[in-house]
């Protein structure tokens, strides 16, 4: 049952993408998932690797265990209370958290529409939605339209050894010193652990891809394995 609701990390990458195209920083900031299915569990991930704080809401306890153990969510929860408290001392730090609340989202929503807890920004085709949208929130929009190329990289041993070293060659060969790809090749790792474990994930440009693979061919440490859109590249 886990596999059916494990995003890959290019499902999480789009998500994380479509939150940092909404502001420069989301830190302090609260998302409502809604269901814990595959698109909540990765936006769940997403907004952690941005920073910011998430509640999903969820009847079915195994799909909010199966987050867990992947690492996608920090805490499972009966009671809305509970959630509220977790989440507001982590806004409070602008600390990234997400909450699973063992209760149908609808309900879920109803109570914090009644109690005046506003998310900044919803999922799309959750029940309350528009409730949420009149008072304020923002709705997550699609991942941002672009000609990159999917990279991934991986060595054949000590990946927790070597990967680091080759994930800031990768960092050194963006366009952009900083900004949300930085803060993925950075974070992701952690909250993705099985998934980035063994290879790591990111989007390049066609000039950014090119310039990593010269960096890998003249600085790895290691012989790494390199592809450009699922197609293995020579150094």
């Amino acid at each position: 049952m886990d596999s059916h609701y494990t995003p890959s990390p290019t499902e999480v990458f789009g998500r994380f993408c479509s939150l940092c195209a909404m502001a420069p920083s989301l830190e302090g900031q609260l998302v409502f998932l809604g269901e814990m299915d595959l698109s909540g569990i990765a936006t769940a991930a997403a907004a952690s690797i941005a920073g910011a704080a998430s509640l999903g809401a969820d009847a079915d306890p195994e799909r909010i265990k199966i987050a867990l153990r992947q690492g996608f969510c920090d805490f499972m929860v009966n009671h809305l209370d509970e959630a509220l408290r977790i989440l507001k001392n982590e806004l409070r730090r602008k600390r990234p958290v997400s909450v699973g609340l063992l209760r149908p989202p609808s309900h879920v929503a109803e109570e914090m529409l009644e109690r005046g807890v506003q998310p900044e920004i919803v999922l799309p085709d959750q029940s309350a939605t528009p409730h949420f949208l009149q008072r304020g929130a923002e709705l997550l929009p699609p991942a941002p339209a672009n000609d990159w190329i999917d990279v991934t990289w991986s060595v054949a041993e000590a990946p927790a050894r070597w990967l680091p070293h080759l994930d800031q060659l990768a960092i050194v060969s963006l366009e952009q010193a900083s900004g949300p790809r930085v803060r993925w090749l950075e974070n992701a790792p952690h909250y993705l652990r099985k998934a980035l474990m063994h290879e790591r994930y990111v989007r390049m440009s066609a000039k950014e891809a090119d310039r990593f693979r010269t960096r890998l061919r003249e600085k790895s440490p290691v012989p790494p394995l390199l592809r450009f859109d699922g197609r293995e590249v020579n150094l």
